[in-house]
Parts: C-alpha cells; structure tokens; sequence
C-alpha cells in the first residue's frame, strides 16, 4: 500500500528536507507531544514511491525529505489524548488563541453524536489552521464534519444582540449568520439554532426599560461553552472570534474537561437550551420553532465525591446565584495569596470582601491583572454616559484596595498589587481567579463571568464558571501565567488615569447601584 487511509487521517506533505519531530510540531504536537504521539498511535511516513512505514518514537530524529508525507490520524483514542496532553486529572488549562482553538478543533473532528456551543461571540468566517497546514473556516469546518458524520447534529444557542452592535443586530443578520454556519440544506434539520431572549428581573415592562433594551445589551448569553457528546468540554474566556484567536489583541484562558467534569458542562448547556425553548421565540419566524428538547445526563453522586470540578451559574431565571457566592467563599478561606485575572474590575462587593481579607493578615498578598483601558472607550477626552458609568464603576471598586497619596497620585495599599499591559493590546480578556497558589490548597476558578455585576449578581447575563480544586492544575495554571507576563510586558496599572475623570463625574458615582449592573 502507497498511501494512508486517507478518510481518518491527515496528510503532511513535506517541503522541504526536515525532521520527523519538526514535521510534528508544524502540526500542532511540539516537543513532548512528539514522542507521545508515537507511542501511542499510528503515525505514517509515506516516502515518494516507497510504500509506507509506521514511525516510532526512535524515528523522531529521522530526517523526511521534500515529497515526503507523514500521516497523523485525525482522531486518537481518549487514553491516547489523554497522555498526548498530559492529562492526569479532569482538566487541562489553555492559555492562548493558539492553543484553545487547536484543541477545540481537534475535539469537534472527533464528534461521533453531537456537538453543544453556547457563545457570545461566534463568527462564521473564522480562520482555522487545520493540521494538514490548510486553512478553513468554521462555518466551512462544521459543515465538512456534519457531511462526514451523518448521525452528527450540533446546536447552537446564541443571544440576542442590542442595536449597539450592528453587525448582529437584527433578526435578518443573525438568520443569515446561521445559515452561513451550517449552509442553507442544513439549518434547522442538523444544525440548530436557538436565539436566546433575555428578560432581567429587574427591569420592568415599561417604555424607559424597553428604551434602554434597545440602546444596550441589558442581557446576553455571555457564557463560553462547547460540549463533545458529553465526553469532552471546555469553559473559559475565549469566544469563537478573531478577536480571540490573536494572542496579540486579546488574552484568554478556557478549561478543557473531560469525564465527570464534561458532563456537568453537557447538563449545564442542556438547561439552558431546554429553559429558552420554554419561551416564546424572539422573532415571529425565528429559527428557535423547529429546535428539540434535549436529554439530560444521568450523574451518580458518587462521581460527584471524585471529582475535582464542580460547575457555578448566574442567570436571571434561576433563584440561586452560584458565581458570586464561589468567590465570596474562596476569598474567606483563601489562607495566603489571591491571584485573579479579569477584563474589569468593576465590583464592589468583591473588592470589599478583598479588603477585608488582605487586612485580616499582613502578610497576605493580592495580585490584580486587568486591562489597560475598558475596550469600549474610544476616546477618554470626551466620554458617553455609558462611558462614565464604566469609570465610575471601576474607580469605585479600585478604591478599596487604593489609597490617596496626595491629591494627584494613587497606589495600591499594603501588599496589593494591580498589573496591566502598557497599552490597550493585548486586551486581558480572561476571568479567573486561582487561591493560595503553590501551596496544596491551591484552587482555580475560571469561566465567563467578569467581575463586574453584569457578571456575578445574576440579573442581566447569562454565566458558567468550573471551579477546579486540583492544587496540581491550579498551581501549573498559576505557573504559566506568571511566566506569561513577560510576553505581554505587565505593569503597575496606571491608577492615575482615573483621577482627572473622577473629578468630571463625581456625581455618577453615587448613582443606584442597579444602573451600574445593566450598563457596566
């Protein structure tokens, strides 16, 4: 035989005289991952003209020479991925674009039943790197995988957007964002879509409330979920955009869980369809009219003792407000160091809680990374009230760990520490937060839930979070991060910033806190 099983494998053909592990790592497998990937499967080497040969791990120096092809199957077994990423546990942590979306990729190829995907953001025109060195895009990809796969159906719960984005909102725009997803024969039959309508409790059915719903997002699907036939999962920061995939423009951490952790996520996502379908549809044809109601998976309580994952909600409909309370708790029994990471800084019951901790024990420490400037301001000469709400939201939570060295200048009080790049870009988009690290209590909390209160108090936003008690993960997360500053050049926060813009709107920060909670 000349050739690979074409259909489950991909072919790398080379250009030029290389290695077998540099073939590998141009294919997403670097170093380690190499060596792993022969050990455990069946990797080819197709010489031109000379029939084919299984590599090993001895093989891994052996030169390949223009023409050449290696063959990688497209999908591994779960032990096999399992010792590919090192996986000794529940979760693997992804730091970067890069890395998210390759592993999210090679998880939807191997979709066997079905594919869940709620998201805040989700493009169709998406370029993914396939490991071939091709390039497609995601509508082009889940189409190809539904066409290979005919038992597959893959549901898609989007929300609906304000007028504020106009790229996405009117009914036309999103009808016709989903039917370049999954192509015109498609839609409604394999692939479904469910657009989301949020409803905040607390603003009520009157003329100001419908104005406001029309000017901003008063509530959105903001969550970031993928399940794979409840075997496989990820949550985290990162939306199905460019905007995440440039390491450069944006910075995002998303968790990849497996086992009694993926169906907790596959539950998780399944409330949230069934709960929308109870609804009445936004739009008088929407596209939620044809979508199923989905199962449900059984979970025994004894999976729920093992395991180190356990999953928190914020959403309007539902009473209990999981996020906010997940960190109250791991802020009070944090004993050292608390380590958080978040686009904003925007709320001022956590900050307080902070506070309140770090001046229990002098010797605890607080270390805040947060983005340069909040990406919606264009211009911080003439600010919008939105704009003013955003400040005033943070200057007020900054102020609990910040003190007035005189009237111009601010710092961080004792063994507090705020970090941000120099600039605007990358913009840190993740949102997590990781206690007592490198220590053996450490714990890791991460999702889509920004510390501000569209995020935590559970009347705008839909969230989901995965709180990881695996002091291993958590404290090679903690690791990782920290030797990640360096790419992004961190930084004190220039506190400063804000003193010349409080002295302007002073008077919106006594504002009721609820204005702060649907705008901010």
């Amino acid at each position: 035989m000349f050739a690979c099983p074409e259909q489950d494998y991909y072919r790398l053909r080379v250009t030029e005289r290389e290695s077998v592990q540099d073939v590998l790592e141009k294919a997403g497998y670097p170093g380690e991952q190499a060596l792993r990937l022969l050990q455990c499967a069946k990797v080819y080497w197709v010489p031109r003209g000379k029939g084919r040969r299984q590599l090993t791990e001895k093989m891994i120096s052996r030169p390949i020479h223009a023409g050449d092809s290696i063959c990688i199957p497209k999908c591994l077994q779960d032990h096999c991925q399992a010792k590919l990423d090192g996986i000794t546990g529940e979760a693997q942590i992804l730091i970067g674009g890069d890395e998210i979306f390759r592993a999210m990729f090679r998880a939807a190829v191997c979709a066997r039943n079905y594919i869940y995907m709620a998201f805040w953001s989700l493009d169709p025109d998406l370029d993914i790197p396939i490991v071939d060195g091709s390039h497609t895009s995601l509508s082009g990809l889940i189409q190809e995988i539904l066409i290979e796969n005919p038992q597959l159906k893959i549901y898609v719960l989007w929300s609906q957007i304000s007028k504020q984005f106009v790229d996405w909102g009117t009914p036309e725009k999103i009808r016709g964002l989903a039917t370049k997803l999954f192509g015109h024969a498609l839609l409604n039959k394999r692939g479904k879509v469910l657009i989301a309508r949020r409803d905040p409790k607390s603003i009520p059915s009157s003329v100001p409330g419908e104005i406001l719903n029309a000017l901003f997002t008063l509530g959105t699907v903001h969550s970031k979920i993928m399940v794979v036939d409840g075997k496989v999962a990820f949550c985290g920061s990162a939306n199905l955009h460019p905007w995440s995939r440039s390491p450069e423009y944006s910075h995002e951490v998303t968790a990849k869980v497996s086992g009694f952790g993926a169906q907790l996520l596959n539950n998780e996502f399944v409330g949230m369809w069934n709960r929308e379908l109870k609804k009445k549809p936004n739009f008088s044809t929407g596209l939620s009219e044809t979508s199923d109601v989905l199962p449900t998976m059984e979970l025994a309580w004894r999976s729920l003792l093992k395991s180190c994952i356990s999953i928190r909600h914020s959403e309007p409909e539902l009473e209990e407000v999981g996020i906010k309370d997940a960190y109250y708790q791991l802020i009070r029994n944090a004993r050292k160091e608390i380590y958080i990471e978040n686009q904003y800084f925007r709320h001022r019951f956590v900050a307080s809680k902070l506070r309140e901790w770090i001046r229990e024990d002098l010797k605890r420490k607080i270390t805040i990374l947060m983005t340069n400037t909040p990406e919606q301001i264009k211009n911080k000469k003439i600010l919008s009230f939105v704009d003013q709400l955003t400040y005033a939201a943070t200057i007020r939570s900054l102020n609990y760990l910040t003190e007035k060295v005189d009237k111009e200048t601010v710092k961080p009080i004792k063994n507090v520490e705020i970090l941000s790049p120099p600039t605007k870009r990358p913009n840190v988009h993740s949102k997590l937060m990781i206690t007592d690290p490198e220590t053996d209590d450490a714990a890791l909390f991460l999702g889509s839930a920004n510390l501000n209160p569209r995020g935590l108090d559970g009347l705008v936003d839909n969230e989901v979070n995965i709180l990881i008690r695996d002091p291993t993960v958590a404290n090679q997360t903690y690791q990782r991060l920290m030797s990640n500053h360096a790419r992004m050049k961190v930084q004190p926060h220039d506190l400063n910033q804000y003193r010349e813009i409080e002295k302007n709107i002073m008077f919106i920060i006594d504002l009721h806190y609820y204005l702060l909670e649907f705008l901010a």
